[in-house]
């Protein structure tokens, strides 16, 4: 009986006022010291709650069907083993379906049992100095469970699981996890990590968090990947991710909010399918990619293998063109060419061919690119990279600018790709942002290939360009992005603004 004893898990059913603060922080230790331990015994200074080493989190949506594994790992910097009690506030409506505790590295599952059974094991099996955890629902949504032994420098790793029916409000669902750790990890947590999967019989189209900057993957219009991670960090705040659902072409969301005797604010959130059949736009494209000196070795290479993915997936009725350039800018071609076999079997010879050596001359790569014949019913798109600062022929980089919006009369849109970190981005930002184009950066320890292939795969397949917003006799302010961008298969609006 005693051998059975020692593997339950406890939890006693009491709630403190003193927490009611702390409604929608994650799980978290709270020192205690056991229940037998005499006055005079207990210690001279109050103790380190233990830290959090790791908090991992995966969420799983099937239908608004919602399940989250919670997995933590906490540390105790004490010479001396600690008794806890462990807190985690549930959301409103969700129900524990597992709770376990790590004892001798063995996964030991919850027992659920009432509360005066609970604390006779647990008083019982703590004077024998085993490690109970039996799990019982307290009330207002918050669970609490003893912990001990906390052993001293040691680990205790705590799992819990719950499940939740996330509603829906005008096709718009919101889910909620309690991230807030700010007041109770005496320490920044090394790991902190949120996966979500969602899954929808209807399309799923816009995917945003207010809270958090989230990784989005659309798998399928019907599933969609969802990613956050942070290290050494003390999280402030809950993480909150609303989606929409929706089979139209096009998914729009708006969330607004009017404070009493102010201007409302709102958010636009709009999305296109990710299956659409044929319906993504031809486009112009010329790559005008860094060959300089700083290029060589193995960047060179993954920069070659990466063009080389861009020009594989360029559609049939686009038209491309390369442009390497270094002291002096060459052309794969003078001007572009369609997207045809024979074309992208030379370009990929072309490629092969180039060398990393010589200065970095900016300025006049993007003058011959911006002198490509760009068809006029087409959007025209320049993917510009680079590893450095300009060295050759203009250096100065607000003379660049404004060469590039005197050149620009078509209106091209620059995709601008930094790589390493010995890079003017003030220039790359600035370029991106005033063609209407966007920037990513990629540190050289990364991998290069599959960052420039990943980025290229977002742009590739525009849906939707020269975008404009009608808000009718609705009167908005300081809307952001005051330029509406393009549309991208798989790619999504987030515009935000106040209204009158």
């Amino acid at each position: 009986m005693m051998n059975r004893t020692h593997k339950l898990f406890l939890v006693t059913a009491s709630i403190f006022l003193l927490l009611v603060s702390t409604a929608w922080a994650d799980g978290f230790i709270i020192v205690d010291y056991p229940p037998d331990f005499p006055p005079q015994r207990r210690f001279a200074r109050e103790l380190t709650p233990p830290s959090i080493k790791f908090h991992k989190v995966s969420v799983d949506i099937n239908e608004q069907v919602t399940k989250t594994s919670v997995d933590q790992v906490f540390i105790n910097e004490e010479n001396q083993d600690l008794e806890g009690t462990y807190i985690f506030p549930v959301p409103e409506g969700a129900t524990v379906s597992d709770f376990a505790m790590f004892i001798d590295g063995k996964r030991q599952a919850a027992e659920l049992m009432d509360k005066d059974k609970a604390r006779n094991i647990y008083e019982d099996i703590v004077r024998r100095k085993q490690d109970p955890a039996l799990l019982e629902y307290i009330g207002s949504n918050l669970f609490k469970a003893r912990v001990y032994p906390v052993p001293a420098r040691g680990e205790k790793q705590i799992q819990l699981e719950y499940q939740q029916v996330l509603p829906q409000d005008s096709k718009i669902v919101k889910y909620v996890y309690p991230l807030n750790t700010e007041k109770f990890s005496s320490k920044p947590i090394q790991t902190v990590s949120v996966a979500v999967s969602i899954k929808s019989k209807s399309g799923i189209k816009n995917v945003y968090s207010p809270s958090h900057k989230i990784d989005v993957q659309k798998k399928t219009d019907n599933e969609v990947k969802v990613s956050f991670e942070e290290s050494n960090s003390k999280p402030d705040k809950d993480f909150t991710l609303y989606y929409t659902v929706s089979d139209e072409d096009l998914g729009i969301s708006m969330i607004s909010h009017k404070p009493a005797k102010e201007d409302g604010y709102f958010m636009l959130l709009a999305s296109p399918k990710v299956e659409t059949e044929k319906k993504v736009i031809p486009k112009d494209i010329c790559f005008v990619v860094d060959t300089s000196g700083s290029m060589s070795g193995d960047k060179h290479k993954q920069v070659q293998s990466a063009l080389k993915f861009c020009v594989n997936n360029l559609e049939s009725d686009d038209t491309f063109n390369i442009i390497s350039f270094s002291t002096e800018p060459k052309l794969y071609e003078k001007n572009l060419v369609v997207a045809k076999k024979d074309n992208v079997e030379e370009a990929l010879k072309y490629i092969d061919g180039m060398r990393a050596i010589g200065g970095t001359n900016i300025n006049e790569a993007l003058y011959k690119a911006l002198k490509m014949e760009f068809r006029k019913d087409v959007p025209a798109f320049i993917v510009f990279l680079t590893d450095g600062m300009p060295t050759v022929d203009v250096t100065d980089p607000t003379e660049i600018l404004k060469n590039v919006k005197k050149e620009n009369g078509v209106k091209a849109k620059i995709f601008c790709f930094g790589v390493g970190t010995d890079l003017n981005t003030t220039l790359l930002d600035k370029l991106a942002v005033e063609n209407n184009g966007v920037i990513e950066y990629v540190t050289e320890n990364e991998d290069i290939e599959l960052k420039i292939s990943n980025f290229y795969t977002k742009i590739a397949s525009p849906v939707l360009t020269d975008v404009a917003v009608d808000f009718g006799s609705i009167k908005t302010d300081n809307a952001y992005p005051k330029e509406i961008p393009d549309f991208f298969k798989g790619s999504q609006l987030v515009l935000i603004g106040r209204y009158r």
